[in-house]
């Protein structure tokens, strides 16, 4: 706060979006029969790492859309949302960020690389890539939650 005129500067956290894109494979179990799609980063920071796919929510728009929005962008696909998997801190280019992240599905079109990514690959859930940031681990470690219990795995 400024002693002056009395102005407060306040220091948030800017909010951020994944989507956790998942699919159901062959297999038992639901860590292991489902796949998480996962994007490799063309950007820094921690380029070449992967992530899942998201960004920073824009002025004005709710989380959902920006979780549609960044979709779109980085994968050329409409989703789905199913529901909220877990919200956390973390830092990104020495931002601090709270990022909500989506278990989503795929709506429509097939993923593909674009904007800040230069690959996608589907991920087991139980044993996904090492991720660029600590809030995809948690978020990923979440969903894995979700999908080993029956009442709210996908039938």
């Amino acid at each position: 706060m400024c002693a002056g005129c009395g102005f407060v500067l306040w220091q948030n956290p800017k909010p951020c979006v994944n989507a956790l894109i998942v699919r159901d494979s062959a297999g038992s179990g639901g860590g292991t029969r489902h796949k998480v799609l996962l994007t490799r980063r063309a950007v820094e920071p921690h380029k070449g790492m992967w992530d899942t796919p998201g960004g920073f929510v824009d002025i004005g728009e709710l989380t959902e859309e920006a979780v549609i929005r960044e979709c779109a962008e980085e994968l050329g696909v409409e989703v789905r949302i199913r529901g909220l998997v877990s919200i956390s801190a973390d830092t990104y280019g020495g931002e601090h960020t709270l990022v909500l992240s989506y278990w989503c599905e795929l709506g429509s079109g097939e993923p593909h690389p674009a904007d800040d990514v230069d690959a996608v690959a589907w991920f087991p859930v139980s044993s996904p890539a090492p991720l660029a940031f600590r809030n995809g681990q948690e978020a990923i470690r979440a969903l894995r939650g979700l999908l080993d219990d029956p009442q709210t795995a996908p039938r």
